[in-house]
């Protein structure tokens, strides 16, 4: 083992080996290929102490004198489960609905032989060999919850470090540009009518260009007289939502459930029945916003009703612009649904 005097300067420019500290003898680093692994040697026994630079080279030093000097017993952390559990009764509780039931579905169903492992025990590849073989979005999707959940163990001292921190997402995402056509459009729509509650949602999702969480996790409660209020724990941006309630929303509306989680089955019958298998509800949000400049509707009426908060609907221009825009929201479903009756789901072909 290669001996040299540990500074943060040699250690940023170490190749990939092991090395020994010139400065104290049995203070070692290992040089991965994504990480800084301080240990020490003391009688055949090695303990690892920390990573850098998670962990400072003058705090590892110091502890590392401490091991050496027999006075220091390394904590045991403890394992995946019982952090979950503490994660669930702390950090998830500020979750919305619906992103709490997509956190806790992924780790229950992918995690299972992580659970009795100790956090300080858990490598790099234990965690990329749960999301191998699985569609890349969902891939996508439990990595980010992994991450988020180490993050938060590493921050709790829980665990040295994070142990997918320095990787990307498993699939490259790019921004989806597909614009639904009136024919596709018109086929989901008459497809979903024999789907139940999943159907209900995908057409409420037509008729409102909402997002799909706020009706994965719904209340009959924010159902009104004649308006649609999220409270802000249901909401992306964590800002209360209202929209209008028109008659064309309310037979479906009544038809959602408090918790919708079979997403997958109904998803695949639909695409089959219709015949239009390049979609995700998202989309639905692209071709009721494109379908709202088609009829003139104005930019910032849209992006009130898709609760966006960019654009003309920028944070700062919400501090001093606080209408909330409800009679033209309204008017502009009105002209919408009109258009989506008379020209999608009611028009004919003619024969040519």
């Amino acid at each position: 083992m290669r001996k040299i005097r540990f500074t943060d300067r040699t250690i940023d420019n170490l190749a990939e080996g092991s090395y020994g500290d010139a400065m104290l003898p049995a203070f070692c680093l290992r040089v991965g290929k994504r990480r800084k692994t301080f240990y020490t040697i003391r009688t055949g026994r090695v303990t690892t102490i920390g990573h850098y630079p998670v962990m400072s080279l003058a705090d590892a030093r110091s502890r590392a004198r401490i091991i050496l000097e027999g006075k220091y017993a390394p904590k045991r952390s403890i394992t995946f489960d019982a952090a979950y559990a503490i994660y669930k009764d702390t950090h998830l509780k500020g979750y919305r609905p619906y992103t709490l039931y997509q956190t806790i579905r992924l780790i229950d169903r992918y995690c299972g032989k992580l659970k009795s492992k100790a956090l300080d025990t858990i490598a790099t590849q234990d965690v990329t060999n749960l999301y191998k073989g699985t569609a890349p979005s969902e891939a996508n999707h439990l990595f980010g919850v992994l991450r988020t959940f180490f993050a938060w163990c590493e921050k709790h001292d829980h665990m040295p470090s994070n142990p997918i921190s320095k990787l990307s997402k498993p699939y490259r995402e790019t921004a989806r540009d597909r614009l639904l056509t009136n024919d596709e459009i018109k086929a989901i729509w008459q497809s979903s009518e024999g789907l139940g509650e999943y159907g209900a949602i995908v057409r409420m999702l037509i008729l409102s260009g909402q997002r799909k969480g706020q009706f994965g996790a719904f209340s009959q409660d924010y159902v009104k007289k004649d308006t649609v209020e999220w409270p802000g724990s249901a909401m992306k941006n964590g800002e209360k939502h209202v929209i209008p309630l028109t008659d064309d929303m309310r037979a479906d509306i009544r038809r959602i459930p408090a918790y919708f989680i079979s997403w997958g089955k109904p998803a695949g019958r639909l695409k089959e029945i219709s015949g239009v298998d390049d979609f995700t509800l998202h989309d639905f949000r692209r071709y009721v916003s494109s379908t709202m400049r088609h009829l003139k509707v104005p930019i910032d009426v849209t992006e009130a009703l898709l609760a966006h908060t960019a654009g003309s609907r920028s944070p700062i221009q919400r501090i001093y612009d606080r209408y909330d825009r409800l009679p033209e929201i309204r008017e502009a479903l009105k002209k919408y649904h009109r258009y989506l009756r008379s020209e999608v789901l009611e028009k004919r072909r003619v024969a040519a």
